[in-house]
């Protein structure tokens, strides 16, 4: 087994100065640090709603109304004094469902006046709202006292990712700040250890797109340093354990998948690092890790296996992976003289009695808002929602695409887009998708790994890894998305390392392909960066030089 180092070298050098600029990108834009927090009185009861009223110091024209919304549903009627002034007209009415996001609603009119009444629900939130001109500037508006109208300067001249949720981001939020105020959470679909990890952030930075993304983002850069360590176990190489790290960082759905308020960037940080440890015990002999070392590292890979189910299901799929592992280190090391019964039966208590228990503490959130029904049954219904409503799912999605066509990345999945802008002639953007030099040159390593007639336990351990987190995906009749790849990332990058390190170790002229992947990748990386981040750059960029494959929608 390759023995690891831990004396500052060059390669860790390299390694700091990979994690540092993917961290400075990672958290450029990500979203912005404040929100409105104050709140109209909408009273209580069935009634409930408020009356604002805004003046202008001379007739103004205005376009919208825009208006930063949290839980629930209100529906908004803006008024204007008719010209005798003794009487309100409607100018616009809508029901605003924006969650935790900034919403507009038309005007088209002009006036010093204006009344704005909101009726809601019995959740409804409502925080700030503020008028945009023609020309979409903030209008200025005198209003004492007023809570709709308190937080001026936080008005955004357009609705955009950095000042509001998007995508999922609409369920997993509002759980993730139910759970921090004790409600009972909205979106069960998924365990609940996600959504308080996002919750955590909220708590520490704020309820704001930088508080509910940032650990996220923080998963997505740990991830880097962590598939540095695997690669070093397999390989033994700086070199190879470098372009792993990288080829990660550079990777775009990794940088899409991890700045995003959603609980896949845990979920896939766990299941690294239970592959991790696994792999130390996959290798080991009973010499080189005693029997107790091995004991202690099986139960921590079973707890953040527990950990890594807590916060999605699918991670049960690397379980099925670590399964296999383990009974092949467990012969290994049997063979070689230690009981593999008695580190069997142990076995049953750390990867079944430990992560269950895990499993069952992480719906404390579930059973403290509704303490007058049994916990017991709180646990069992939502296992029960889960698995129907995930057998069940058969809606139709525009940007659904099956199991066998991620790898060619047929069908990227839009999350985000500002359709305001396509207007002007320019696009904002975010896609989730994978880098074509990493994920095809990756795809193709892992069928030569395959085809190799003398494997390497390194070898293995990657195919058997890709295997466990891709193909159950082939039994699922579900509509499925791309980011559910994101989990094999990994593997493809070790299995291209590892195929063109054996290249180059063989033949010289080879030697040139390693870092020319990296600057492919690089180079890709910076030419699709705006549909990665959401930067604003010119449309016909976007629709003629990166649109490159038929089901790539990119933007507006």
């Amino acid at each position: 087994m390759h023995r690891i180092t831990y004396r500052f070298s060059r390669a860790h050098a390299v390694l700091c100065l990979i994690v540092l600029v993917y961290t400075v990108l990672s958290f450029w834009n990500l979203g912005d640090a404040l929100a409105p927090v104050t709140q109209p009185d909408l009273g209580e009861g069935e009634g409930r709603g408020c009356l604002s009223y805004a003046a202008f110091p001379e007739p103004t024209a205005l376009d919208s109304l825009i208006l930063y919304k949290g839980l629930g549903t209100c529906g908004v009627t803006v008024y204007i004094p008719d010209e005798s002034g003794d009487n309100w007209v409607e100018v616009s009415r809508q029901v605003c469902d924006a969650i935790y996001a900034w919403e507009e609603i038309p005007l088209a009119c002009t006036t010093n006046l204006i009344c704005v009444s909101i009726g809601g629900d019995a959740q409804a939130e409502v925080y700030e709202a503020g008028f945009l001109s023609e020309e979409r500037t903030v209008v200025p508006v005198l209003s004492e006292g007023d809570a709709l109208f308190d937080e001026q300067e936080l008005v955004p001249t357009m609705a955009t990712y950095r000042n509001g949720t998007y995508f999922d981001e609409i369920y997993h939020v509002r759980t993730a700040y139910e759970h921090l105020q004790g409600i009972s959470p909205y979106e069960i679909s998924h365990p609940p250890l996600g959504k308080l990890l996002i919750a955590l952030g909220i708590a520490v930075c704020g309820m704001h797109p930088l508080g509910w993304r940032i650990v996220g983002c923080l998963c997505g850069i740990a991830m880097i340093p962590i598939l540095y360590l695997l690669a070093k176990r397999l390989f033994g190489r700086e070199d190879l354990s470098l372009a792993a790290a990288a080829l990660l960082s550079l990777d775009f759905m990794h940088f899409t998948q991890t700045r995003i308020g959603l609980i896949d960037a845990p979920a896939v940080l766990l299941v690294l690092l239970v592959y991790l440890l696994m792999y130390r015990y996959y290798r080991s002999t009973p010499e080189e890790l005693p029997y107790r070392q091995a004991l202690g590292l099986l139960a921590l890979c079973g707890a953040l296996m527990g950990l890594g189910i807590s916060v999605k299901w699918t991670v049960v799929y690397a379980a099925l992976g670590l399964a296999v592992l383990f009974v092949i280190g467990a012969v290994r090391r049997h063979r070689l003289g230690e009981s593999a019964y008695h580190t069997c039966l142990w076995c049953v208590l750390f990867f079944g009695v430990v992560p269950l228990v895990i499993y069952f503490l992480s719906y404390l959130p579930y059973f403290m808002a509704d303490p007058a029904t049994p916990a017991w049954k709180i646990f069992w219904d939502n296992q029960v929602y889960m698995l129907t409503y995930h057998g069940g799912l058969d809606a139709a999605h525009a940007f659904s695409s099956p199991w066998y066509t991620w790898p060619l990345m047929l069908r990227p999945i839009w999350y985000y887009g500002a359709k305001a802008l396509a207007a002007e002639g320019l696009c904002s953007s975010i896609a989730a998708f994978g880098n074509p030099v990493v994920w095809w040159c990756g795809i193709l390593c892992m069928l030569l790994l395959l085809l190799k007639r003398r494997k390497t336990r390194a070898d293995v351990f990657i195919l058997i890894g890709f295997a466990a987190q891709y193909l159950p995906w082939a039994f699922i009749t579900r509509p499925t998305f791309i980011y559910h790849f994101f989990a094999s990332v990994p593997f493809i990058i070790l299995a291209a390392v590892s195929i063109i390190g054996d290249l180059s170790t063989r033949y010289q002229r080879c030697k040139i392909l390693l870092p020319g992947l990296l600057i492919c990748a690089a180079v890709l990386f910076v030419m699709f960066y705006p549909v990665l981040s959401g930067a604003i750059v010119d449309r016909g960029y976007v629709m003629q030089v990166l649109s490159w494959l038929p089901g790539w929608v990119l933007g507006y």
